[in-house]
C-alpha cells in the first residue's frame, strides 16, 4: 500500500482497462509488477550496501538528509499551496507543479501509440515486445520515483535489518 503510487496505477489501469485479451492484459500487468519488485528490491540492496559500507558516517548523512528534505518539503509545500489558490480561483494556467508542456505531449503520444499497438487483433512480436517491454519500463520509473515517497519506511527497515541480522533480512 502506496500512497504516492495511486496516480500512478490510474495512468496504468487507464492504459490497459481499454484490453479485452485476459493473455495481453496478465503479461503487462505481470511485466509492470515484477519491475516495481525488482527495482525496489536493487534500491534496498543498493541502500544496504551503502549503509554497511559507511556506519560510521551515517548520524552526519542522516542529518544532511533530514536537513535537505525539510528545505525541500517546505518549498514544495510552498508551490502546492500556490497551485491549490490559483486552481480555486480557476486560473489554471498558472499552475506550477506540472510537467512541462513537451513532457505532457510526448506522454500523451507515447500513451497513445501504446494503446494502438497492444488493441490490435492479431498476436504480432512487437505486440508481445511492446506488453513486456514498456510496462516494465513504465514500472521501474514508478519504483524510483516513489521510492523519495517510501523510502523512509524502507530506510527505517533496511536500518533494523542491519542492526539484527542481516542475512535474515536479505
Amino acid at each position: 500500500v502506496n500512497p504516492c503510487a495511486i496516480a500512478m496505477l490510474l495512468m496504468f489501469i487507464s492504459m490497459v482497462g481499454v484490453l479485452k485479451d485476459r493473455k495481453t492484459l496478465m503479461t503487462i500487468a505481470l511485466s509492470y509488477i515484477g519491475a516495481i519488485f525488482i527495482t525496489y528490491f536493487l534500491i534496498g540492496l543498493f541502500l544496504f550496501n551503502l549503509m554497511q559500507t559507511y556506519a560510521a558516517q551515517i548520524n552526519t548523512i542522516q542529518t544532511g538528509l533530514y536537513t535537505f528534505f525539510v528545505v525541500l518539503c517546505l518549498f514544495l509545500f510552498i508551490i502546492t499551496f500556490y497551485d491549490f489558490y490559483v486552481t480555486k480561483n480557476q486560473d489554471y494556467g498558472k499552475v506550477k507543479n506540472q510537467l512541462p508542456k513537451f513532457i505532457q505531449s510526448f506522454n500523451k503520444r507515447f500513451m497513445q501509440k501504446f494503446s494502438d499497438v497492444i488493441t490490435e487483433d492479431r498476436h504480432s512480436i512487437r505486440k508481445t515486445v511492446y506488453a513486456i517491454v514498456i510496462p516494465f519500463m513504465i514500472g521501474v520509473v514508478v519504483a524510483f520515483t516513489e521510492a523519495a515517497c517510501t523510502g523512509q519506511v524502507y530506510g527505517l527497515i533496511l536500518i533494523s535489518i542491519r542492526t539484527v541480522n542481516p542475512t535474515t533480512g536479505i
